[in-house]
C-alpha cells in the first residue's frame, strides 16, 4: 500500500541567460520554493525558514489545484508568493488499483469542504539577488470587522518606475473586492479600492481575470437599469496609482457582459448576447469613448423543422429558455423527450452554436431509436442580469430544477402530436446530475420514465467551500437540499447512477451515501462505477445502453 499526497514539479520562471551572473530559475516541488544557479546546478530551497507545513506558491482556493500563488517582477529581481498553513487541512482520499499490484495506492487531496475554514496564510517576497526572504506586513489586509479575506488573484505592473504587485482579496463568500498594492523592495502595502457586492451577488469566477490597462484595472462589475428591473454586468475600471472609492463604468447597456479582452491600446473586445437571449455577439468600443460598443460578429439565429427555440412564462416575471432538437425522417407516430440538463449557476445552455450545423449532433436522434433533445435555461443561468442568478441564490436544486419542470410540461403539451409523455429521460453530469436527483424527486410521481446521474453531488456540504458558499451564502445546512433524503419517486423512475471511483471534484463520498440509502429503501436502480477514473469518465457506452432499454423497451422499469 503506498499513500500518496497529490504535489507537483514544474519551473515557474527564469532570471537572465544560462551562464550569466543573473541567471535563476525558480521550480516547485511538493509545494515548494526553489532555486537553481545554473540548468544543472542543485535546487536550493528559497526559503528554508519557514516551516515545512507552510504550502508556497498557491493560492487558498479549496484544494491543491487553487491556482498559481506566485508572481515575478518585471524585471525578475524579486518573487512575490503565498504561504499557506496546512496545519489544519483535512484531506479526502481514494484508491487507485493497478494490474497485479495486490494493494492499491492511496491518493491524498487537500480539500476545504462548505464549512471548513480559510487555513492561515502569509505573503514573502524572495530577492533573487540577494537570496533573502522578507516577509509582508498583511495582518491588517486579511481582517476587517470580523471578516476574513484571502488573495485570490494577483498582477505585476510598473508604476512611477517601481515594480508594483497587485493582489485581489475577497471573502469567502466571493461577495467583496479589495486590491492592495504592495512594493517589491520594501514590501510596504496600501489598499486602493474595495468594492462590495449587494445581497445575493458575487464574484463570477467563470469570467476571465482582471485586465490592467494604462494604469486602470479593468473589471466586470454590476449596474442597475430601473426601466429592466435588472441589474447587469458591465465593464468598469479602478485608477491603480491612487486610492479611489467609486469605478468608472467604461458603458452602461442593458445586458451582460460575459468575457473582455483590451488590445491595440485603446479597443476593448467583449461577448454579450446583446440583441437575443439566444445569440452570442462580438461587440467593440474605445476606452472612455462613452460611444455604444459596436456589433462586429453579428450572427443571425438559425432556426428549421428540426431545429428551434423558445421562451416559456415562469411566472413572477420571469422566462425560461429552450432548445429543442426534432429527428429527421420521423418513423413513429410519438418519440420520446431527452432533457439534457446541466443548471449549475452561471452556466448557459440554451444558444446557437456550431454544433447546430453538425451533422452528427443533428441526426443523433436518427434511426430506429429516435428521440427528440431539449436543453433548458431557467433561473440561475448567466447573461439574463442579475435578476435571474439571484433568483437561485440559496435554493441551489430547488427552484432552478422547478424551472426546468415547467418548461418540461410545457414542451409535452405544446408538441403533444409528437412527443410521448410517458417516455421521458432526463439526463445531467456533475451538478446536472445533481439537478436530474432533484427534478425527479420534485417531479409528480412517475413523470421522468429514467433518470441518468452522472458523478452527483448530493449536498453541497460535500463540495468545495468557494463554491458553495459563493451560491448558498452563509445559509445554515438545513437550508442545503439533500437529494438522498426522499428517494420514493425512484420506485417508479429507473435511475442510472455513474461515477468515478478517483473524482477529485466531485467525490465518490456523495454516491456512496446516495448508494447505501437506497439500498436500504429497497429501491432497485442501476449502477456504473469507474474505477482510477475521474470526474469526466467515459460513460458513452453505459448510457447509450440504458437510454434505448428505458426509451424503447416498455417493460422498462419492470413493475413493481
Amino acid at each position: 500500500m503506498h499513500i500518496l499526497l497529490i504535489f507537483l514539479t514544474f519551473i515557474i520562471g527564469i532570471s537572465g541567460e544560462d551562464g550569466d551572473e543573473q541567471y535563476v530559475e525558480a521550480i516547485v516541488i511538493n509545494h515548494r520554493l526553489f532555486f537553481k544557479e545554473n540548468q544543472t546546478s542543485d535546487p536550493v530551497e528559497i526559503d528554508s525558514l519557514e516551516e515545512k507545513h507552510f504550502f508556497q506558491g498557491m493560492l487558498c482556493l479549496g484544494s491543491d489545484a487553487g491556482g498559481d500563488g506566485y508572481w515575478w517582477s518585471e524585471n525578475s529581481n524579486f518573487l512575490a508568493y503565498v504561504s499557506i498553513d496546512m496545519r489544519s487541512a483535512e484531506t479526502v482520499s481514494w484508491n487507485i488499483y493497478k494490474d497485479k499490484q495486490p494493494y492499491p495506492d492511496i491518493i491524498q487531496q487537500h480539500y476545504w469542504k462548505t464549512f471548513k475554514d480559510f487555513p492561515p496564510y502569509e505573503i514573502s517576497i524572495w530577492n533573487s539577488k540577494s537570496k533573502k526572504v522578507q516577509r509582508v506586513d498583511f495582518e491588517k489586509f486579511k481582517y476587517n470587522n470580523g471578516t476574513s479575506y484571502f488573495v485570490s488573484e494577483g498582477h505585476v505592473i510598473k508604476l512611477e518606475n517601481k515594480q508594483k504587485l497587485l493582489l485581489h482579496l475577497t471573502t469567502k463568500y466571493w461577495n467583496e473586492r479589495v486590491l492592495i498594492s504592495c512594493d517589491f523592495e520594501t514590501t510596504e502595502c496600501e489598499k486602493l479600492f474595495e468594492y462590495k457586492y449587494e445581497y445575493k451577488r458575487y464574484i463570477n469566477r467563470l469570467h476571465k481575470p482582471m485586465q490592467i490597462h494604462q494604469n486602470r484595472l479593468f473589471l466586470l462589475l454590476p449596474l442597475n437599469f430601473e426601466k429592466e428591473n435588472n441589474s447587469y454586468n458591465q465593464i468598469a475600471s479602478y485608477p491603480v496609482n491612487v486610492t479611489s472609492s467609486e469605478p468608472r463604468f467604461e458603458m452602461k447597456e442593458p445586458y451582460d457582459v460575459l468575457e473582455f479582452e483590451i488590445y491595440d491600446n485603446s479597443t476593448i473586445s467583449f461577448f454579450a448576447f446583446s440583441r437575443s437571449p439566444f445569440v452570442n455577439d462580438t461587440l467593440e468600443m474605445e476606452i472612455g469613448s462613452n460611444e455604444k460598443p459596436k456589433c462586429v460578429v453579428c450572427q443571425q439565429l438559425i432556426t428549421d423543422e428540426f431545429l428551434q427555440y423558445g421562451n416559456v412564462s415562469l411566472g413572477n416575471g420571469y422566462e425560461g429558455l429552450y432548445k429543442i432538437y426534432f429527428p429527421k425522417n420521423l418513423t413513429h407516430r410519438k418519440v420520446p423527450l431527452f432533457v439534457d440538463v446541466y443548471g449549475g449557476p452561471g452556466s448557459i445552455a440554451v444558444m446557437m452554436s456550431d454544433y447546430d450545423n453538425d451533422e452528427r449532433m443533428r441526426d443523433y436522434s436518427t434511426g430506429y431509436n429516435q428521440f427528440v433533445r431539449l436543453h433548458i435555461d431557467g433561473r440561475g443561468i448567466e447573461r439574463r442580469g442579475w435578476k435571474y442568478r439571484s433568483a437561485q441564490f440559496g435554493k441551489l436544486g430547488t427552484i432552478d430544477a422547478q424551472d426546468q419542470i415547467t418548461v418540461i410540461q410545457y414542451i409535452l403539451r405544446k408538441y403533444a402530436d409528437i412527443l410521448d409523455e410517458n417516455r421521458v429521460l432526463v439526463s445531467g453530469w456533475s451538478y446536472g446530475g445533481f439537478m436530474a436527483l432533484a427534478m425527479t424527486e420534485q417531479a409528480p410521481k412517475g413523470f421522468f420514465k429514467c433518470a441518468i446521474s452522472g458523478a452527483p453531488v448530493t449536498n453541497y456540504m460535500y463540495y468545495y467551500n468557494h463554491y458553495t458558499l459563493t451560491f448558498m451564502g452563509n445559509a445554515t445546512i438545513n437550508k442545503y437540499l439533500d437529494v438522498t433524503d426522499n428517494l420514493e419517486n425512484f420506485r417508479t423512475t429507473r435511475l442510472l447512477l455513474l461515477h468515478g471511483m478517483a473524482d477529485d471534484n466531485v467525490h465518490f463520498q456523495n454516491s456512496a451515501i446516495l448508494i447505501e440509502k437506497l439500498h436500504k429503501a429497497k429501491i432497485d436502480f442501476d449502477l456504473m462505477v469507474y474505477p482510477n477514473s475521474s470526474h469526466h469518465a467515459d460513460s458513452k457506452l453505459k448510457q447509450s445502453t440504458f437510454i434505448r432499454d428505458c426509451l424503447y423497451s416498455y417493460q422498462y422499469p419492470p413493475k413493481i
